[in-house]
């Protein structure tokens, strides 16, 4: 009898450190979440950091008339009376019916 209950206590014990090790909530799955925790924690870092650029930027356009003109200007491809805007083509957006020399440039006039 003594030797049936040493080897069924082997087994259970053997089944008990297999779920702790291997189960759902097991040791496994506690390493897979701490590398997930470090992986969204990472990603969040990165987001802040985004999110606090545009606060930057809405602060700056609400705050700064120069802020908003020198965006506008860049993103509008406005100029000032007088001014000359050079807008120079990329390599890589080329396409064979307006292919230009990268020396050539285009020169936008002045919007009153």
């Amino acid at each position: 009898m003594g030797r049936v209950s040493s080897v069924i206590l082997s087994i259970l014990i053997a089944l008990l450190v297999l779920f702790t090790v291997a189960g759902n909530h097991g040791l496994m799955e506690l390493i897979h979440l701490s590398g997930e925790i470090a992986m969204l924690n990472s990603e969040n870092r990165e987001l802040e950091s985004e999110i606090v650029d545009i606060q930057n930027k809405i602060y700056g356009v609400s705050n700064s008339d120069l802020v908003l003109e020198q965006r506008a200007r860049e993103q509008l491809g406005l100029s000032k009376p007088g001014e000359i805007v050079y807008i120079f083509s990329q390599a890589n957006s080329r396409t064979p019916e307006n292919s230009t020399s990268s020396d050539e440039q285009s020169e936008v006039p002045p919007k009153e």
